[in-house]
């Protein structure tokens, strides 16, 4: 899998807030992006996933292909994902009920069992996201992720 931004430009709100992003991502890599708060990194992901309210211009290409006309959960099918640095925690809410939600939408995910185990979080994907600790919510926030 490759991620290409070509010269990505995303605004919020008619306010510029990214100008001129270009770069090339292939699978296992890892990109650093580091700059100062309200600099823009947050944005050109929110921009990558296809959020609302972020408009963006220029291109956003998957294995060549342009993926910047497509709805968040056609980039989500093709293998695009966003987490969160601090995730919501919703009362009430547990990690269960989205995969199954996406299940009812979207039909069975076959994965779910396997990456349950493997993040060690068998036990926690049925109790409230708002009484997970920090580590137990990224790992299962990771699961969400990839559910």
């Amino acid at each position: 899998m490759r991620l290409e931004l070509r010269d990505v430009h995303v605004d919020v709100a008619g306010k510029p807030v990214v100008r001129g992003v270009s770069l090339k991502l292939c699978y296992g890599e890892l990109e650093v992006i580091m700059e100062h708060n309200g600099a823009g990194k947050s944005s050109l992901l929110a921009g990558i996933m296809g959020m609302p309210g972020y408009n963006v211009k220029g291109s956003i290409l998957l294995d060549g292909a342009r993926i910047d006309g497509l709805n968040i959960y056609e980039r989500a099918r093709l293998g695009i994902g966003l987490s969160f640095q601090n995730p919501p925690r919703m009362k009430g809410v547990t990690a269960k009920c989205i995969p199954e939600a996406l299940e009812k939408l979207y039909g069975t995910w076959k994965e779910k069992s396997f990456y349950a185990e493997l993040l060690g979080i068998k036990d926690l994907i049925s109790k409230p996201l708002s009484a997970l600790s920090g580590g137990e919510l990224k790992r299962v926030e990771l699961f969400l992720t990839l559910a």
